[in-house]
């Protein structure tokens, strides 16, 4: 997340130096903060989604099971913000267009481009 906010840019132009860096090192803090709770969190609250519909067919998946399931398959996005925030220290560039989604790939402008920029190819 770290590398990733790298390429962040906060438009704080006009604030004295001092300012725009605790501005920064607390931005930088929270995403990082972020990127640790969140994917526990939401791999939590996924299992439970489906704890919930496969409980209606009567089926015998367990709940640590599923939170296997997710954990492993949060490690495709895990490998995806790696490769995307070593590409924006090393190449530079955004946050806004990931390396790895079709954005980068096509570019088009509008809707179009927001729903380009989160389908992954990686």
């Amino acid at each position: 997340m770290w590398l990733t906010s790298l390429g962040l840019e906060l438009g704080l132009e006009g604030i004295p130096e001092e300012e725009l860096a605790i501005a920064q090192a607390v931005g930088t803090f929270t995403l990082i903060l972020a990127g640790i709770i969140s994917p526990i969190f939401g791999a939590f609250i996924s299992t439970l989604i489906y704890l919930l519909i496969s409980k209606i067919p009567g089926s015998g998946v367990t709940f640590k099971q599923l939170f296997s399931m997710n954990t492993h398959l949060m490690m495709i996005s895990a490998l995806s913000i790696l490769v995307n925030g070593l590409g924006i220290a090393l190449f530079g560039g955004t946050a806004e267009i990931m390396f790895t989604s079709l954005g980068s790939i096509i570019e088009v402008e509008g809707a179009w481009s927001g729903l380009f920029n989160n389908i992954e190819v990686f």
